[in-house]
């Protein structure tokens, strides 16, 4: 009996730590997206992951945590470098655009290949748990949907980038919980510095171009224009440190919330994310949820039941 009720103790931590992951990364998320309106998704990368590194090396040498193996290390190098461009490829969808099928096309497409995966790992979800899982994904796909007021061009070209964001965060997710299995830090120590690796030579690459002004990159609406490097106010500085600190917390979060429980239950709960950044917006934006979003919210918790029983 006693087993039983750790076992579901343990079960409901590893969701409630999941739930709080997707509350981290949609503040992240926020944060990111409002810096990159004013200034380079790369910019906003290298400073968000530098500032994660720094951290993480601080960490690591003041609990003097051991090196993990060279394979818990290459899981999170891969990681890393999958999350990087999965972040540059959202973070551009989302200055391109608004909103709208961009995110949630990327949310869908984050939760689904964890789920694939741990059908081979653990074996299938009970199928309350399955039920869940299809009410999620209706519930990020309602959740981030919005009108959207861009031209189709620019807007397939935002699919298409949320599509890629969407596979290499699933992937990550996936070689998270490989590396989760024998240490947390110094794997996610590597995943960031790929991460900050990827941005800064993207940025070496996509050199200065004075012409792309955020006025007139969002006329241009270029992925070119988008990422080319901009002038650092201290307020997108400041924005991009705080999105570095919450993705962090949110990754330690999920990775520990894999190790108690399923990881398809974990990508799931997590891939809430896009809720926490509509809160956020209503908060601080003061903007107006629509009617499908508030839907989208109340059959995400009946989906938190089914996934968390």
């Amino acid at each position: 009996m006693h087993s039983l009720l750790l076992s579901i103790s343990t079960v409901h931590a590893g969701a409630i730590a999941a739930l709080l992951a997707a509350l981290l990364w949609g503040g992240g998320d926020f944060a990111g997206g409002f810096a990159t309106k004013r200034g380079s998704p790369l910019q906003i990368i290298a400073i968000a992951q530098g500032l994660d590194v720094l951290l993480l090396i601080a960490t690591c040498l003041w609990l003097h945590t051991p090196l993990p193996s060279t394979t818990a290390l290459l899981w999170g190098f891969g990681g890393g470098l999958l999350n990087g461009l999965g972040l540059i490829c959202l973070y551009t969808a989302l200055a391109m655009a608004e909103m709208g099928l961009a995110a949630a096309l990327a949310g869908l497409l984050t939760a689904a290949l964890p789920v694939i995966a741990d059908v081979f790992i653990e074996g299938p979800p009970t199928p309350l748990q399955l039920l869940g899982f299809l009410l999620a994904a209706v519930a990020i796909w309602r959740i981030a949907s919005a009108p959207s007021d861009a031209p189709a061009s620019v807007q397939k070209r935002s699919l298409i980038l949320a599509s890629l964001a969407g596979l290499g965060f699933g992937l990550f997710l996936i070689c998270s919980r490989q590396a989760s299995r024998e240490a947390l830090l110094w794997p996610l120590l590597v995943s960031r510095a790929a991460g900050v690796g990827v941005a800064l030579l993207l940025l070496a690459v996509y050199r200065r171009d004075s012409g792309a002004l955020p006025e007139a990159r969002h006329q241009q609406s270029t992925i070119r224009a988008v990422i080319a490097w901009q002038p650092l106010t201290p307020a997108v500085i400041w924005l991009g440190i705080v999105a570095g600190v919450l993705d962090l917390a949110g990754n330690l979060l999920y990775m520990w919330a894999t190790e108690v429980g399923r990881m398809d239950v974990a990508a799931v709960l997590a891939s809430l994310y896009p809720a926490s950044t509509i809160l956020l917006a209503l908060v601080l934006l003061r903007e107006r949820p629509t009617r499908g979003q508030g839907f989208g919210m109340a059959l995400a918790m009946v989906a938190l039941l089914l996934i968390a029983r």
